[in-house]
């Protein structure tokens, strides 16, 4: 019954984030002035926000520190775009939808009822 409830909250989460926020500003928040590293893999980070990942295991993903990821993810936090489901001492952020990303050549994004789409980008346009 949790598992049908979770999923029912998550749901609505994604939904009022995509009418309040915008899947656009947040992909922005997510993506822009990032100095180290592909963009891209920011929304990697973003999309593997489930409230069970450490910051250090999500620092591995954009090749920061620990540190600086702590810091990216307080960010986040302070801008409405995920929330922590942890303590103060050992914070799990969960983010409030899936953002789309380009992986090796595929479009991937979430639809509203929360299954895959995927679609095949030309090399030319991945950048």
């Amino acid at each position: 019954m949790s598992t049908i409830l979770e999923r029912q909250n998550r749901v609505i989460i994604d939904l009022l984030a995509r009418t309040t926020i915008g899947i656009e500003k947040i992909t922005d928040i997510v993506k822009k002035g990032k100095i180290k590293g592909n963009p891209d893999d920011y929304a990697r980070v973003y999309n593997l926000l489930d409230g069970t990942k450490s910051a250090t295991e999500l620092a591995k993903v954009v090749k920061v520190s620990q540190q600086n990821m702590s810091e990216i993810l307080r960010s986040w936090e302070e801008k409405g775009i995920v929330y922590n489901i942890g303590t103060d001492n050992l914070p799990k952020y969960v983010g409030l939808l899936r953002l789309p990303v380009i992986v090796q050549g595929f479009f991937c994004k979430l639809d509203h009822m929360l299954s895959w789409q995927v679609s095949y980008v030309a090399p030319s346009k991945i950048i």
